[in-house]
């Protein structure tokens, strides 16, 4: 049975994790460009902010937190070629290009 405090320390760091500007800035920003149409943009926020990173949670969790084991499935190549692309994905390809600086 799970302690109280680890449930805690483990629901703190997932809403650390996926609760940032673009959960507090972009659903209100899109309901006001959305218009009259608010209610489908709410729903296509729902989906895409909140239900697949839930659903990320919940098939990593089945698959005992580990990729390969997720991955695996398909093939020890694929999960390799897949862990690789997902790595670059994040860090080289988008995230370090946007936090580049310009010194003048």
């Amino acid at each position: 049975m799970k302690r109280f405090q680890d449930v805690l320390v483990i629901g703190l760091a997932l809403f650390a994790m996926f609760f940032g500007a673009g959960n507090l800035i972009f659903p209100p920003y899109i309901g006001l460009i959305s218009g009259d149409k608010w209610f489908i943009s709410l729903i296509g926020f729902l989906l895409t902010g909140i239900g697949l990173p839930l659903i990320g949670i919940i098939v990593m969790s089945k698959n005992d937190g580990k990729f390969e084991n997720f991955a695996g499935k398909v093939g020890t190549n694929f999960s390799k070629g897949l862990g690789i692309i997902i790595m670059l994905a994040i860090g080289p390809l988008l995230a370090i290009p946007r936090t580049e600086c310009y010194n003048l």
